[in-house]
């Protein structure tokens, strides 16, 4: 079932916590709602589970509106961060919730629960209590009673948020997979930027109540629209550089001493300033390149990462933790290059 949202809004007083957002989530398609706390992102997912009613705006489920309905009349299932699992009912209690409540007969019910613990790998467990199973056993109980239910829409919201790295990772592989394989509409909530490239199909970058870029996770990454997508997604480097002149559909531009080109769908006249990034993985070592000096190293395990003065800006730049590796130190001056294709404009 598609969900599409025209431009949904909430209110608080003055602020708005969603201001007029839009978004299309398609049949059988994963779309991660991604920001920094405070941005809106669980603001507009209750509303779309009708925990909240929104001030402006309409919300359809297919062909059917369901801006007014009830969070029972919509057929959405929410896992909620902490869970929300009743400690005094074992797992499959849990589970049958939803079901007992709707009115659901008890051997279909039974028949529901037993298919949706199976789906999570907990079919063992269905009497264990709640004290007794591991933070990633109750995700997936949480998970299990959302899928009983068979919803239409599958609402989560920062899942993975209180599980060990480790954990999450192989938590996040399961509900893609389980996501893949039922072909249901999901909306997903988090901060986390790793966890949002791995899972999604498409990404909704927000910040102060806006949605600020939709796209396909390497399409966020590689081509940011603004500065504040291109550094909350990962790490990149903002510099600031002056347009010369437009030369055959490229722009030439003055950047760190140097003359560059450059492609904008945006329009520059000569003389204009002009805001472009470029992530530390594409910056090199280089011996004829730009002077820099080290002011500090991280050893990230796969990588090292740099923190250099170059041209009077603050630069990035990743590189291979290889043995072969040259072993530069902070305060050694060094030369860098980089490619004009790799430099991305930014509104």
């Amino acid at each position: 079932m598609n969900v599409v949202l025209n431009n949904m809004t909430k209110r608080y007083g003055e602020l708005a916590a969603v201001n007029a957002c839009s978004l299309e989530i398609k049949d059988g398609e994963l779309i991660t709602l991604l920001g920094p706390s405070g941005c809106g992102k669980t603001t507009l997912l209750r509303m779309v589970a009708g925990l909240l009613m929104p001030d402006g705006g309409q919300l359809f489920f297919g062909e059917k509106e369901m801006t007014l309905a009830s969070a029972q009349e919509r057929k959405a299932a929410m896992v909620f961060q902490h869970y929300a699992l009743f400690p005094n009912l074992n797992v499959r209690e849990n589970v049958a919730f939803g079901l007992k409540a709707a009115g659901i007969p008890r051997e279909e019910i039974s028949r529901k629960v037993r298919r949706a613990l199976e789906r999570v790998d907990l079919g063992a467990l269905g009497y264990r209590r709640m004290d007794e199973l591991s933070g990633g056993q109750k995700q997936r109980v949480a998970l299990a009673r959302a899928l009983a239910v068979e919803p239409n829409v599958l609402l989560l919201d920062e899942p993975l948020s209180n599980l060990d790295e480790k954990l999450r990772q192989s938590m996040r592989r399961n509900i893609r997979a389980l996501q893949q394989e039922l072909g249901m509409t999901t909306l997903y909530v988090t901060h986390d930027q790793q966890e949002a490239m791995a899972i999604s199909d498409r990404i909704a970058v927000m910040n102060q109540g806006v949605i600020q870029q939709l796209g396909r996770p390497y399409e966020i990454y590689d081509t940011p629209r603004n500065a504040f997508v291109a550094d909350f997604i990962g790490h990149a480097n903002i510099l600031k550089g002056k347009v010369l002149s437009r030369d055959s559909g490229r722009y030439r531009v003055l950047l760190q001493g140097r003359e560059r080109f450059v492609k904008s769908k945006k329009s520059f006249v000569d003389g204009d300033a002009i805001e472009l990034m470029i992530r530390p993985e594409a910056i090199q070592f280089s011996e004829n390149g730009i002077p820099a000096n080290i002011q500090w190293m991280e050893h990230l395990g796969s990588i090292v990462r740099y923190t250099m003065e170059c041209q009077g800006t603050e630069l990035l730049v990743d590189r291979v933790n290889a043995l072969s590796t040259k072993r530069d130190q902070i305060g050694d001056a060094v030369r860098v290059e980089y490619d004009d294709d790799v430099l991305v404009v930014l509104e």
